[in-house]
């Protein structure tokens, strides 16, 4: 009798000791729940996130994660995860092998040379690089309890949050497209951001791209020692910076820039609004030129004499702002008003996103910058007279886009090349025929390539190839 309560009662202490374990488990990850809610703005229109827990551990031990990468190199790559984790002790992402585990692209050891992908837009930089370690599923089972993020996460460094330049350049621009590169993205995504920094001087322009407040490294220990994505993108689109800072050769313009002035100003008016600027015109009543004006160094040392002779050259009031002295959406407001921007220093410059568009009340011509699309119905027809003379006659109809477009000047390009030669012979020419009869042997095989051009400068794409024989 005496045994049998003691076998009881420590039957009831271990059924106590369980229930308290899963008790204090689903009190942890309610926890995490509220500190993700707690750091959203009071403006998030979204209800707060919740997770299954016991289903998400389940998901997790059994399956693993889960990775496929766009790109071709660790420079180009983003890569979507389910279930990626990251421990706050080793400071490491984790990849958990299990039975549905998908590993897209699967590198094996090149994923060190040097890296995975780059998490910020500074290209091939040995600071910025992101990789993961591996572990079996199992090894779960003797780690810290996993802490589940609900929120869809986007997952970066930031290059240099205290410089103007670098939050726009390296940061904003390419967050704000990356957002837009997945379906969804941009109202579900909360930002993480792993570089360690602090918030920085303009972490508020962060916040404008996600209605979910940024979370910082630092803030991730306060969470739990290991936190587990149920889904991430990791990675910035490069595809909006037109600048390298010298790492690899002189710094200066990229070789290949891919942005142009139209999704830099769709950005500059998506945060003009999220800034609360209008546009109505110069807020000072009459056409100005803002100088900005510096406190501590690049100083404009005359500026007084710089101020009074931009008035007097320019016919025009001059007006002082300092990023030190005036709200960003001062700043912002002012910009985006007036006629001309003076500065000494490349923080400063790039707030020239913010410029209106060319003055005076003409709209932008979309025609200046379309390309012709292919020629239609290219064909050949060759003729032979004598033992020694030939003639191929090479026509098309125009491109199918060009008829509903008004283009100052259309020319169209031929390539003659004899099959089994490396060169070719180019043409000029204006008509939609064209005989040709220089240096066209009989008896030979051409290949014939045509394609239009607009205003001798944008290029279209070439029609297929043409094979034709004399």
């Amino acid at each position: 009798m005496h045994l049998s309560a003691v076998f009881n009662a420590l039957l009831v202490s271990v059924l106590a000791a369980v229930l308290w374990k899963h008790v204090r488990l689903r009190e942890h990850a309610a926890t995490l729940e509220e500190e993700l809610a707690l750091s959203r703005q009071a403006t998030e229109p979204a209800p707060a996130l919740r997770i299954d827990y016991p289903k998400a551990l389940q998901i997790l031990m059994e399956g693993g994660t889960h990775m496929v990468c766009t790109g071709r190199t660790h420079t180009d790559r983003i890569c979507r995860f389910k279930w990626l984790c990251y421990s706050n002790e080793a400071e490491e992402f984790i990849f958990f092998h299990g039975n549905t585990s998908v590993m897209l692209p699967n590198l094996g050891s090149r994923r060190f040379q040097p890296a995975l992908l780059d998490l910020s837009t500074v290209e091939d930089h040995n600071t910025q690089y992101f990789n993961f370690v591996e572990l079996p599923a199992a090894a779960l089972r003797f780690m810290p309890k996993p802490v589940f993020v609900p929120d869809v996460a986007l997952i970066a460094n930031r290059f240099n949050p205290d410089n103007l330049m670098h939050v726009f350049h390296d940061d904003l621009l390419p967050l704000f497209y990356t957002l837009q590169q997945f379906p969804g993205l941009a109202h579900e995504a909360r930002l993480f951001f792993m570089e360690g920094w602090g918030e920085g001087a303009h972490f508020d322009l962060y916040k404008l791209l996600s209605p979910k407040q940024p979370l910082l490294r630092a803030q991730l220990k306060t969470l739990g020692r290991l936190l587990c994505f149920s889904h991430a993108f990791v990675g910035l689109s490069k595809i909006t910076t037109w600048y390298q800072y010298g790492f690899v050769q002189p710094q200066g313009p990229k070789a290949n820039i891919l942005v142009s002035g139209n999704e830099i100003r769709q950005f500059a008016r998506f945060m003009t609004e999220k800034l609360n600027v209008s546009h109505t015109g110069a807020p000072l009543g009459e056409e100005y030129i803002l100088v900005f004006s510096r406190t501590q160094n690049r100083l404009i040392l005359n500026e007084a004499e710089l101020l009074l002779a931009l008035a007097q050259e320019f016919q025009m009031k001059t007006v002082t702002v300092s990023l030190e002295d005036h709200a960003f959406a001062d700043v912002v407001r002012l910009v985006s008003n007036a006629s001309m921007l003076v500065s000494m220093h490349g923080a400063q410059l790039v707030t020239t996103l913010f410029l209106p568009g060319r003055p005076g009340p003409r709209k932008q011509k979309w025609t200046v910058g379309l390309y012709p699309g292919k020629v239609r119905e290219a064909q050949c027809q060759a003729s032979v007279h004598g033992a020694s003379e030939a003639r191929l006659t090479v026509s098309w109809q125009i491109p199918w886009n060009l008829k509903y477009l008004k283009v100052r000047e259309v020319k169209y390009e031929v390539w003659l090349q004899e099959q089994g030669e490396n060169t070719y012979v180019p043409y000029i020419l204006a008509l939609q025929n064209h005989t040709f009869t220089e240096n066209i042997k009989p008896f030979t095989t051409y290949l014939v390539w045509v394609r239009c051009i607009f205003n001798k400068i944008l290029l279209g794409p070439f029609a297929d190839v043409l094979v034709c024989s004399t």
